[in-house]
């Protein structure tokens, strides 16, 4: 119960300034969800690629070093990750064997380098629970995800 009640304390607290993106240019600000930019992939996600990468492609069960940011689709902040998590360190590790679905759709084919923004369905997402004081049940989540480095 405790643990419970820390984690939607810790995830409902606002983004502290060291870990948000350092270039809130157009690359991280919320997207324009009717722009031709996005194209539909699988199941109803959709992508738009802001910048193609140029390195080794993202496999399906790669490990990657990264950074991401979600909002709810009315522009509210729901999560960052990557974002100076670790002091000196301006990335995080994700596990594509352990991402969410709509990642595992929306993120295949990506290079090192490369910027993508993703519009995933609450059922590829956090689905029908959410994410208690941070992500309501069955929410369509937007998120603009940067492959910095693929792992062997």
């Amino acid at each position: 119960m405790f643990a419970t009640a820390l984690l939607a304390v810790t995830l409902s607290a606002p983004v502290p300034k060291s870990i948000r993106p350092a270039d809130p240019g157009e690359t991280w600000a919320f997207p324009d969800l009717r722009s031709s930019g996005w194209r539909e992939v699988k199941g109803g996600v959709k992508v738009w690629d802001v910048k193609e990468g140029e390195g080794e492609i993202l496999g399906e069960k790669a490990l990657f070093d990264g950074r991401y940011q979600q909002w709810l689709t009315d522009g509210i902040i729901a999560g960052v990750g990557g974002w100076g998590v670790r002091p000196g360190d301006g990335r995080r590790v994700f596990n594509m064997a352990d991402a969410m679905g709509g990642w595992k759709v929306g993120l295949a084919g990506m290079r090192e380098g490369g910027i993508r923004r993703l519009i995933v369905p609450a059922e590829l997402a956090y689905g029908k629970d959410g994410v208690p004081n941070l992500i309501p049940a069955d929410a369509t989540i937007v998120f603009t995800v940067e492959v910095v480095s693929v792992g062997k």
